[in-house]
């Protein structure tokens, strides 16, 4: 019967704290960064503007349909190779998790603007407010409430997803799991807490998604 030992774990428990360090940074820088592009993106496709609106469109066409592991492989290696163009580890994989969720969080903004009611954004203009202001003031409020439940699933995901950036070299809590179980052949136990490590983070994103729910929503 096979038995645990996490001694290997808990020797360096330093680094394992630094390695959940690193994939909550990646994760929430790029979430920032998704979520701010994901507006602007949905923003476009609703513009008057038809040039805008296609060219939002084909933006999100195009990075739901790229695998995340593809995309930052050839970011990091293929624009090196091609064009000369590099980026850190930590910057690919930013770039990589923030614009394609971006896409995916396009969707989501665009349906909790199209969700308001028209008749408000018609008496937001009756009473003399201008197109921006109330996009600002009457549509966005409303619609961001109503963009939590989604995006914060979105969060959980991408928290899951940034593990594949170990692939280019980041120290996250996945590279660190690697490492650790090629060297002390306990590959069971660093993957296991892993998993524990990832739940937990999932589970407390989970709770405090509902508590913005019912605080906002």
């Amino acid at each position: 019967m096979y038995r645990f030992n996490f001694a290997p774990i808990l020797e360096q428990s330093d680094l394992i704290f630094k390695a959940i360090g690193m994939t909550l940074l990646i994760t929430v820088v790029s979430m920032v960064l998704a979520v701010v592009l994901g507006l602007l993106v949905a923003v476009c496709r609703l513009s008057r503007s038809r040039v805008l609106s296609i060219l939002a469109r084909s933006y999100v066409q195009l990075f739901r349909g790229i695998p995340l592991y593809v995309y930052i492989i050839w970011l990091y290696y293929g624009l090196a190779l091609l064009l000369g163009i590099t980026f850190s580890p930590f910057q690919a994989g930013v770039i990589c998790l923030a614009t394609l969720y971006g896409a995916y969080l396009a969707e989501v903004d665009r349906g909790a603007l199209v969700s308001i009611p028209k008749e408000q954004t018609e008496a937001a203009l009756a009473l003399g407010l201008t197109p921006l202001q109330t996009l600002r003031r009457v549509v966005l409020p409303q619609a961001a409430r109503r963009a939590i439940p989604p995006t914060t699933n979105l969060f959980a995901v991408m928290l899951m997803d940034s593990s594949l950036v170990s692939v280019i070299g980041v120290m996250d809590l996945m590279r660190f799991v690697r490492v650790g179980a090629s060297e002390s052949f306990r590959a069971l136990e660093f993957y296991t807490i892993a998993a524990v490590i990832y739940i937990g983070i999932v589970l407390i994103i989970t709770r405090s998604s509902r508590f913005l729910e019912r605080r906002f929503c």
